[in-house]
């Protein structure tokens, strides 16, 4: 029995365990492993990979071979068996990446990362994998794949061999797990889902945060004078399904205190919990910083977003940036209410990104035909984006002093761009043209005629005020 024996026999227990907990496989990847492990290789046969490659695998990897399975179930789609798909980073039939000195380390700087990376810019652009690998990814062994781009890797050697890393072969900065080796960042895998004061979000990537309950992570962040790390202690706490109210309050306690470096993190922490004082804080927040607060909403009151109307007019006037003034429509067109008013200005401004979302949030009312001058005000725009969101947001409005303007947009885009064209056809379908014979029309043949919609809403306007 090896030093890491104990800790195998509890993980071949705990297997067991997750696969009676998760029976429908709710668990990303779990459809694909089914909690079902390899049978464990032979040291022999250990011995014999780390020969043919010149390698020695660490102690607690070797351990899982051995004594658990060799592959099989485990993080995201599993782990790969010994000696599968090795090459992940190397298309032929060198491996000496895999002899080369691991590079990476946990907290490296993104200035390091990058300067890594640039090394592959002196090289030609057909830059050969094994140079890409040997640079990037040496002394790393693939062990599981996560989907698209992004892999779990071992590390072979140096100060951090046996520990686990999430790298990306589009080279996005690799982040290294918290477990100090393989076993642990496997055993904490189980442990998060047998244990339900561990478990995590539907949408939480395993291995990127910090393991631990609420209550472990909040007495690391008090007791550490460490900013990343008391950062990555409230990330990970975030990323819990459920927390404690003794620790609910404590966080609520910390913001009230006013802890400027975390303030946004841990509000986004009380806004996930849905604290029962919350658009108290969020109203309170949003006169510093309303770019973050309506992002906040947007993310998590999607239900409730009417209770943040008058929050919204309070301060949509002072946006400038499209992706807040986005925000701020995603919102509002939750409320299932009339925000036209709001946000028919916009349609005007000097930001092509706003405009375009100002028309696209006109055309998802139930009585846009109100804003047809508007929207015929996009169609002539300078800006794609507002001449196809406009396009979009007239489906259904039939009005035939639109042909024209729509013949105009045949002849402006001869060719395809940023699907206007594809949205044209779809408009001109609605009239019986399509684009070659639009260029025919004639708008002296042809009598404007509004829509039958159109028609209700005067005739209902018109009695309201009579």
């Amino acid at each position: 029995m090896n030093l890491f024996s104990e800790q195998a026999a509890r993980i071949r227990k705990k297997i067991v365990q997750a696969a009676k907990v998760d029976t429908n496989f709710q668990v990303f990847g779990a459809s694909s492993h089914r909690y079902v492990l390899n049978p464990p290789v032979s040291e022999a046969e250990v011995q014999q990979f780390e020969e043919q490659y010149r390698i020695q695998l660490p102690a607690c990897y070797r351990t899982f071979l051995t004594e658990v399975g060799n592959g099989g179930a485990g993080p995201f789609y599993g782990i790969y068996p010994l000696g599968k798909d090795i090459n992940e980073f190397c298309y032929d039939d060198s491996f000496d990446f895999l002899r080369n000195d691991c590079v990476l380390y946990p907290k490296m700087t993104d200035e390091y990362w990058d300067n890594l990376v640039n090394r592959l810019k002196d090289e030609e652009d057909d830059t050969p994998s094994e140079t890409l690998a040997g640079i990037v990814f040496g002394g790393l062994l693939p062990i599981g794949h996560q989907g698209c781009t992004y892999y779990h890797v071992l590390v072979l050697n140096g100060n951090w061999e046996g520990k686990v890393v999430n790298v990306d072969y589009d080279l996005q900065k690799p982040k290294f797990t918290f477990d100090d080796n393989f076993l642990d960042w496997y055993e904490r895998w189980l442990d998060e889902i047998i244990i339900p004061d561990l478990r995590r979000d539907e949408d939480y990537w395993f291995g990127y945060t910090l393991g631990g309950s609420g209550e472990q992570l909040w007495e690391q962040y008090k007791t550490s004078s460490d900013q990343i790390f008391q950062e990555d202690c409230l990330i990970a706490i975030n990323r819990l399904a459920y927390i404690s109210k003794a620790v609910l309050a404590l966080i609520e306690k910390e913001y009230l205190n006013g802890n400027g470096n975390f303030k946004k993190l841990l509000l986004q922490i009380l806004c996930k919990q849905h604290h029962p004082k919350i658009k108290a804080y969020l109203t309170e927040y949003a006169k510093t910083d309303f770019p973050a607060t309506i992002t906040l909403i947007h993310h998590h009151f999607k239900k409730q977003s009417a209770d943040y109307l008058d929050l919204i007019k309070e301060h949509i006037g002072n946006v400038n940036d499209g992706n807040t003034f986005s925000y701020c429509c995603f919102v509002l067109q939750k409320m299932k209410r009339d925000y036209g008013l709001i946000i028919l200005p916009f349609a005007s401004h000097e930001n092509d990104h706003i405009r375009g979302t100002a028309v696209w949030a006109l055309g998802e009312l139930f009585h846009k035909e109100q804003y047809l001058g508007t929207f015929i005000k996009g169609l002539q725009d300078e800006s794609l984006s507002v001449v196809r969101n406009s396009l979009q947001a007239l489906k259904g409005i039939k009005d035939n002093q639109l042909l024209v303007h729509y013949q105009k947009i045949a002849e402006r885009f001869p060719v395809e761009q940023d699907y206007i064209l594809s949205n044209l056809k779809q408009r001109l379908s609605e009239y019986g043209y399509n684009l070659e014979t639009i260029k025919d029309y004639d708008p002296t043949q042809q009598p404007v005629k509004v829509s039958s919609k159109q028609e209700s809403f005067w005739t209902k306007l018109k009695r309201r005020f009579e």
